[in-house]
């Protein structure tokens, strides 16, 4: 449930939120579209959407994240031991080394 919770609202914006709630019926209104089309078309919707409309998914936003932080916190504050491991461990570059 953490990692979910976690990633969900980490990743999470507000266009996103839009995107969630709109997914399903742009790719039934488009259903020979890709993936990447389906996200194009979410973008544009996302454009077009007035001011008004757009402030109130960021507000879910805010009121999500505000949530999300005082999880992570009490999480944190539960789990230091964890909290601690996280901060020992370090990621290995992914990027190749040029050779010459």
């Amino acid at each position: 449930f953490f990692f979910f919770f976690f990633f969900f609202f980490f990743f999470s914006t507000a266009f996103f939120l839009f995107s969630a709630e709109k997914r399903e019926q742009v790719k039934k209104d488009n259903p020979k579209s890709k993936a990447t089309d389906i996200s194009k078309l979410l973008g544009d919707m996302w454009k077009d959407l007035d001011d008004d409309k757009k402030q109130s998914y960021k507000s879910k936003w805010e009121e999500q994240n505000k949530i999300y932080l005082e999880e992570m916190k009490k999480y944190k504050e539960e789990n230091p031991d964890k909290v601690e491991e996280k901060k020992k461990t370090k990621r290995k570059s992914t990027k190749k080394k040029c050779r010459r």
